[in-house]
């Protein structure tokens, strides 16, 4: 088989995995979880919505695998008779941290409490020798990165491997919260997990590799493309499982393309973002700027005006658990 052929039928599988098989997955669970009358919560606008989206990257590792072993049993002869796997994005894309990230968030979305948030309120609680969800999500999540970056792979002296592996740890881990910061109104953490997913994915045309650059892509943006009209229409929420499952692989990619100068700038801007949150609403800012509230409003129904009442947003603050798509941090 020509290499032209072996790479359609790359993105063939790929696509098929990680774009249509999210997208047919969600048409029918999403219908499910808004009949179920578990796991409602009410969102800024005071609209009941089902807190489930965020499977789709449970479904989406499951695809992932599936593309994965079909790879695998595909004659996959690209030149001279060498046999070799069509593409190493199965194997490269760390599943057990997108499983694991999943499982932490689930867990604080179910019973996290509103009492304590943001990075203060949970280190606080763990200097008085108590472990809230966040706590265990914010623990969890850096160990998981801890043990998927590639820092090992760098060739040089034992400082720059060891620089590498805090920058990348801590790349993966703020993403994670950043990304869940961005989910207080519907469709915000998509955009900007998209955004910066297909920057990801360009960065590969500019080095010659146009083939791995759409199968990055495709995968990628696949479980958004899957949830996107349940999000922007308020049928449901990503919730913590799903905007820290994204970040985190966000976060992974970005500390696998970035040499050891760029993740020290991409590092310094995400940390400052996540510390500047604690004092500053998101909200208020995009809402200060016409092209920032544009793109933040676009693809909403035209009867979200974006607008809330006065007192809403400290309102929402101190009732972060029971209004996701609030103003809120939950570490």
């Amino acid at each position: 088989m020509s290499a032209t052929a072996a790479d359609a039928v790359t993105i063939l599988v790929v696509a098929l995995g990680t774009l249509v098989w999210p997208w047919l997955a969600m048409r029918m669970i999403v219908p499910a979880l808004e009949r179920s009358d578990t796991g409602k919560v009410t969102n800024y606008r005071g609209r009941r919505v089902c807190l489930g989206l965020g499977v789709v990257w449970v479904v989406w590792v499951i695809g992932m695998l599936g593309v994965g072993r079909v790879l695998e049993l595909v004659d996959a002869s690209l030149v001279a008779g060498e046999n070799q796997p069509y593409s190493a994005l199965p194997a490269a894309v760390p599943l057990v941290l997108v499983l694991g990230v999943f499982a932490l968030g689930f867990m604080d979305d179910v019973f996290g409490t509103s009492a304590e948030r943001g990075f203060r309120g949970h280190l606080s609680a763990l200097r008085g020798a108590r472990l809230t969800t966040g706590g265990l999500k914010l623990l969890g999540i850096g160990l998981l990165a801890a043990v998927t970056v590639r820092a090992d792979t760098i060739a040089g002296p034992v400082w720059k491997v060891a620089l590498m592996w805090v920058l990348e740890v801590l790349a993966i881990a703020l993403t994670a919260n950043l990304i869940n910061l961005l989910d207080v109104r519907p469709g915000r953490a998509l955009k900007g997990y998209g955004l910066a997913a297909g920057l990801c994915a360009l960065s590969f045309v500019f080095w010659g590799q146009p083939v791995f650059a759409l199968e990055l892509a495709v995968a990628l943006l696949g479980p958004l493309i899957a949830v996107w009209g349940f999000d922007l229409h308020e049928r449901g929420m990503l919730g913590d499982a799903g905007a820290n499952a994204a970040g985190a692989l966000l976060g992974w990619v970005v500390a696998s393309i970035l040499p050891w100068q760029g993740l020290v700038l991409y590092v310094a801007i995400v940390l400052a973002l996540n510390l500047a949150s604690e004092r500053v609403s998101f909200s208020r800012v995009i809402d200060g700027s016409r092209a920032l509230s544009w793109l933040d409003r676009l693809g909403r129904p035209p009867a979200d005006s974006g607008a809330e009442p006065d007192g809403a947003e400290q309102e929402s603050r101190e009732s972060a658990k029971t209004s996701p798509h609030s103003e809120t941090d939950d570490g």
